[in-house]
């Protein structure tokens, strides 16, 4: 009777300890006390070890990888080493100056430097070209105004950014007619235009 006892003692040890290394199944989960080794994947739960299969670990299949998404701008046209984006901007790939035309009528000087300071477009930081900057555009026979035609006007005249030393009355501005400068009061408006100009970021973005 003793001997059967322990036979049958015996045979539930040999059970229990061969459930407990039986593998999981995928989706099973088996709960085993903290005092196994095996416990690479799972969690405690109170006083157990909750394990479960590696493969239950698996990325679900609704979650989808995300694309990375471009933040470069839709090009519409080209003219040499200009580019005209959807939104009306042209950028001289050699300087790397980006340019948006004004309105196209007369403009006197306060009038242009109010529309480039309220000029919010496309992230900012635009402002009124220097003499410099606008000589870049010049080229003759480009189209009707000697300048590259992606940039809309019928004015021949753009104004800069600079005041004539000692007279904050006079400013300087640029002539498309035959590529040169002139000084102009800062009230007249006759042919004068406004361009907005912004330099490339100094960022890791260069949008």
């Amino acid at each position: 009777m003793r001997r059967h006892r322990i036979s049958i003692i015996c045979t539930i040890i040999l059970s229990l300890f061969l459930a407990s290394n039986i593998p999981a199944k995928e989706g099973e989960i088996k709960v085993a006390t903290k005092d196994m080794s095996a416990r690479e994947i799972g969690l405690y739960e109170n006083d157990n070890y909750i394990a479960r299969s590696p493969k239950s670990h698996s990325v679900p299949s609704e979650i989808k990888q995300v694309k990375n998404i471009s933040t470069t701008p839709s090009e519409i046209n080209r003219d040499g080493i200009y580019i005209k984006y959807k939104k009306g901007i042209v950028k001289d790939t050699k300087t790397g100056l980006e340019w948006l035309a004004g309105p196209d009528r007369d403009t006197n000087w306060n009038e242009a430097r109010s529309w480039v300071q309220k000029l919010n477009f496309d992230g900012g930081r635009w402002r009124m070209p220097s003499i410099d900057e606008l000589k870049t555009l010049y080229k003759k026979g480009a189209d009707k105004r000697n300048k590259t035609p992606l940039l809309k006007t019928t004015g021949w005249w753009i104004w800069s950014s600079k005041t004539l030393y000692k007279s904050q009355s006079v400013v300087w501005c640029y002539g498309f007619d035959f590529g040169h400068t002139g000084l102009l009061d800062r009230h007249d408006s006759g042919t004068m235009r406004v361009f907005a100009v912004r330099s490339k970021k100094q960022t890791t973005d260069d949008t």
